[in-house]
């Protein structure tokens, strides 16, 4: 068995590892009977995580729509014709067309789904103020490239864009370093909550890509309802959720998983354990933590 560890829990005593991966399973629905078999109950699911990875991330201690589809923990199949696969792709441009959850690269890079419930919270651990013109201080403090100002900027003035039509008016169209450069922006402005992936359009020679929004477009309301928290009560909010359905996590998992402040997440998270919201105990058997950036 590997070394004690001290983790974080909530609202249960010192157990083994394996006790809390088979309340994960349950929680995570990975399991015959819990398995989501609808694009409702995989809005249901989002709902009740809070955050969801699309597929597994190695060594990420998230739940993903992927294994909740299969009920179980299954290797991604390489060929398409597959039913599971046909619903998690399908349901990923689904979920938000409809507005029923925001999706994008979030949690180290990985497409992830936030609950529309939990987005204000996930939102305030954010740099924005919840303003349009947010990117403007973004750009200026050096917080922002060049090419996701351009983005944004298109996004703003001209509404909802396709992949293919944004790439042409930022002047980023074709392969090779301005297909880098757009991906880059892309990831840069989805990690910072500043645009969403609203739809999809066939606006492409494959008829097949991503409708890009401005955020604060899209969810017109977020602004105001991520001004109800400060960081501390997002931490406390986000901290919660997460154990309510992983139950037990080293308490530097959420600066690695996150990008949050670990200094801050420290000291928010000991806040915690002194008022008894969540106490401290001594797992046996948990796998070693992930290195950031893996």
């Amino acid at each position: 068995m590997a070394a004690e560890e001290i983790e974080v829990l909530q609202a249960v005593d010192t157990v083994p590892f394996g006790e809390i991966a088979n309340r994960r399973r349950a929680r995570w629905r990975q399991t015959a009977d819990l398995k989501v078999k609808t694009q409702a109950e995989a809005v249901r699911f989002i709902d009740e995580v809070g955050v969801a990875l699309l597929f597994p991330g190695d060594g990420i201690a998230l739940p993903d729509l992927w294994s909740a589809i299969n009920g179980r923990e299954r290797e991604i199949p390489k060929r398409h014709h597959d039913w599971a696969l046909h619903k998690t792709w399908d349901w990923k441009d689904r979920i938000p067309s409809k507005r029923q959850a925001w999706y994008g690269k979030l949690v180290r890079g990985k497409p992830a789904f936030v609950a529309m419930s939990d987005l204000p919270a996930v939102y305030a651990m954010t740099s924005n103020y919840g303003e349009l013109d947010d990117y403007l201080e973004a750009y200026s403090d050096g917080l922002l490239s060049r090419e996701g100002k351009e983005i944004y900027e298109a996004l703003l003035e001209r509404g909802p864009l396709p992949t293919s039509e944004l790439r042409k008016v930022t002047g980023m169209a074709g392969g090779g370093d301005n297909a880098r450069r757009f991906e880059r922006a892309i990831v840069e402005l989805q990690q910072d909550f500043k645009i969403v992936k609203a739809g999809i359009s066939d606006a492409n020679r494959w008829k097949y890509c991503y409708v890009y929004d401005v955020l604060l477009r899209w969810a017109p309301e977020l602004g105001e309802k991520s001004r109800g928290y400060t960081s501390r009560t997002a931490t406390r909010h986000l901290v919660g959720r997460y154990l309510d359905h992983a139950v037990a996590a080293p308490s530097t998992v959420f600066a690695r998983m996150f990008g949050w402040e670990p200094s801050v997440t420290k000291r928010y998270i000991e806040e915690m354990l002194a008022d008894g919201s969540l106490v401290a105990v001594r797992v046996m058997g948990a796998p070693p933590a992930t290195p950031k950036g893996k």
